[in-house]
């Protein structure tokens, strides 16, 4: 074959190409072939019909053919938040249902100010929009409120009792006649202490309260209790048994983890939390 006829054969397939398969091509492009009303070459899923073209993690595949809606890492099968990203799968009730999207937990940081009403008592405002989500009225005993550091929860102090709220819906976490509250600083886990010490007629207690799901994690006699800086654990302290002791608990698993009988030292050097 003469090279002439190369070229010849040459031009004869792209010329074919042209004729043949590029209007093939055309034509899947503006296919639908899930009918859903969007052709083929713009839908984010072509074989899945997703008229709304949905696309939560925006990966260029549609919510309706996605195998990760949320874009993190977790297959929805197994995702205990299919829809939000939480790629550390936390689920702090074991309810199946992760942390970041459980409506039943008391998690959402809700910043608040106070503002005292002329006359007495005073008024908790939500900062975002202003609006007063809890009024303390004149006629209660003068009290103090205490928010946590996460604005996650509140305690109204009375003289002889100690009310701990959720502030995203003003639902009681724990009442107790006691005289002090303690929260767990900073991003640990949310927890708190209420101390019963000077209140009359009642023998020292204290009890201690996750906030999230109002886990119970201590109640018992005891002086007083203190949590470490990160967060994470908390200490009871008594001073009152034959035998005094520092018990320590793990705040996420609600865990005790060590006793101690020397009540001059916290030292949480050992929190395996």
């Amino acid at each position: 074959m003469k090279i002439t006829d190369y070229r010849k054969f040459g031009i004869f397939v792209t010329l074919l190409a042209v004729a043949v398969v590029i209007p093939i091509s055309v034509y899947f492009w503006f296919l639908d072939s899930d009918n859903d009303g969007v052709i083929n070459y713009s839908d984010n899923c072509p074989s899945t019909p997703n008229r709304d073209q949905e696309d939560l993690d925006a990966d260029g595949i549609g919510d309706a053919c996605d195998d990760d809606i949320d874009g993190d890492t977790i297959l929805n099968g197994v995702d205990n938040c299919p829809n939000v990203p939480n790629t550390d799968q936390r689920d702090i009730n074991v309810n199946g249902i992760g942390d970041v999207c459980d409506d039943s937990l008391c998690n959402q940081s809700t910043p608040v100010t106070i503002d005292p009403i002329t006359g007495g008592g005073y008024h908790i405002i939500r900062s975002s929009d202003n609006h007063i989500i809890w009024t303390v009225p004149y006629y209660i005993e003068p009290s103090t409120p205490k928010p946590n550091d996460l604005f996650t929860a509140i305690a109204i102090i009375e003289p002889n009792y100690v009310t701990v709220y959720c502030l995203q819906d003003m639902s009681v976490i724990n009442g107790e006649y006691a005289h002090e509250a303690k929260f767990s600083p900073g991003s640990g886990v949310p927890a708190v202490a209420i101390i019963t010490r000077d209140v009359p007629g009642l023998n020292p207690a204290v009890v201690v309260h996750r906030i999230e799901d109002s886990k119970l994690i201590f109640a018992g006699l005891a002086t007083d209790a203190k949590f470490n800086p990160e967060g994470t654990a908390v200490a009871v302290i008594d001073n009152i048994s034959f035998r005094t002791s520092v018990k320590y608990y793990c705040l996420e698993s609600g865990d005790w983890y060590d006793t101690i009988f020397d009540t001059s030292r916290i030292n949480f050097s050992n929190n395996p939390c």
